[in-house]
């Protein structure tokens, strides 16, 4: 019955897409989204909270249930975020109109799933949609403070090249190769040592991959504090 609910769902958001883009590639477009951003979201929080700990130390006081709480509620809270940034990143591209809100609901189910989209956070969605990107990105980043704490004493250019991550994701599962190399030059315009990876040679990666040596799309702690 989950498996029926679950692709009858799939089908609703191909087919919202379609008909709202007059494109053909719904199907698509939703998997690479929700994989690509997905896979952002693990890696935020890694940065914030595994690689704080290990490189600047860890909060003896954090219990293992308020862990996997404030995780949660720290993915969720990306995602609700990276839910308007990819609506910039798409209007920009033009496959949608920048003051059209139809994708904000969209991208929410399906990273979130729609039960868990409810009257609370299409306000939070459209709260960030109202504030233009620097003042986004710093409520953003309050509200990750309040989740977890420890999230304070990240290098701050990580904060700088997640906003960027999260359009080249969204540039990839649109197709446009382009734009998202337009924009991996303007993460190492912040982070130059993005380009000395001698693995993926600081290139977008293909969705849903991970580049074991810096990290890549989300660079590991080394790579935000190299010179």
């Amino acid at each position: 019955m989950k498996l029926e609910r679950r692709a009858a769902g799939d089908a609703d958001a191909t087919d919202e897409f379609n008909d709202r883009t007059h494109r053909d590639d719904g199907a698509s477009v939703a998997a690479k989204l929700k994989e690509g951003l997905t896979l952002l979201q693990e890696l935020l929080y890694c940065r914030l909270h595994g690689d704080v700990q290990r490189f600047v130390g860890k909060d003896s006081m954090l219990v293992p249930l308020s862990e996997l709480k404030a995780q949660l509620e720290a993915k969720t809270e990306t995602a609700i975020f990276q839910v308007v940034e990819s609506h910039a990143a798409a209007a920009a591209i033009g496959v949608i109109e920048p003051q059209d809100p139809w994708y904000l609901q969209w991208l929410a189910c399906v990273l979130l799933g729609k039960s868990m989209v409810d009257a609370e956070m299409r306000a939070k969605i459209l709260e960030y949609a109202k504030k233009p990107p620097r003042r986004r990105l710093l409520a953003f980043t309050n509200v990750l403070a309040r989740v977890l704490p420890e999230s304070r004493q990240a290098p701050l250019v990580l904060f700088t090249l997640f906003p960027l991550s999260v359009h080249i994701a969204t540039a990839a599962a649109l197709g446009d190769v382009g734009r998202a190399t337009a924009l991996r030059k303007q993460q190492t315009d912040h982070l130059a040592a993005i380009d000395d990876c001698n693995v993926c040679k600081g290139r977008p990666l293909k969705i849903g991959k991970q580049c074991p040596k810096c990290g890549n799309p989300l660079w590991k702690h080394q790579w935000l504090v190299a010179d």
